[in-house]
């Protein structure tokens, strides 16, 4: 896989991330990596700042069929697999007043990966609780702010 379009996809979707108040740290790396763990497509290494990936034309051979994003061409796929890690990377250093927010950290890389979509591959993709629930109101891009700062969780303690 090239290099370059993993770079190009990060150059074009990190401004669209801080315009959404996701700030990605300096200094994440990604890296193509045939396979990483199943059944990730993708994973965000924490505390790392390392984000791995299968190569395009693996993802979309593992692809589940019955999954949301079955529906979304595999290109723009990729590219919100991107989008989904550098969120997680990005949420690393959210504050989280539990022992983990792995909720509130999904609710915000699922959203933020849908928001990326192009038109017709958000029209293909099947609603997920999570998007329609960021869009449904008028102040997504605020919510997710909120749930970077620290401010806003999905989780609840455990007992």
């Amino acid at each position: 896989m090239s290099r370059g379009r993993i770079c190009r996809i990060a150059a074009r979707e990190i401004p669209k991330l801080a315009a959404c108040n996701v700030a990605v740290p300096e200094g994440v790396t990604l890296r193509s990596v045939d396979p990483p763990p199943k059944p990730c497509l993708g994973i965000f290494h924490c505390g790392e700042a390392l984000i791995r990936l299968l190569s395009p034309g693996l993802m979309a051979k593992r692809r589940d069929p019955d999954r949301a994003f079955a529906s979304v061409p595999d290109e723009p796929c990729f590219d919100s697999v991107v989008v989904h890690e550098l969120t997680h990377a990005a949420y690393d250093s959210a504050e989280c007043p539990f022992v983990d927010c792995p909720a509130t950290a999904e609710y915000a890389a699922y959203a933020t990966q849908v928001r990326s979509l192009p038109a017709e591959a958000r029209e293909a993709f099947e609603a997920t609780s999570a998007f329609d629930h960021c869009v449904s109101r008028d102040y997504g891009c605020q919510l997710i702010g909120r749930i970077m700062g620290g401010a806003a969780f999905i989780d609840r303690e455990c007992f």
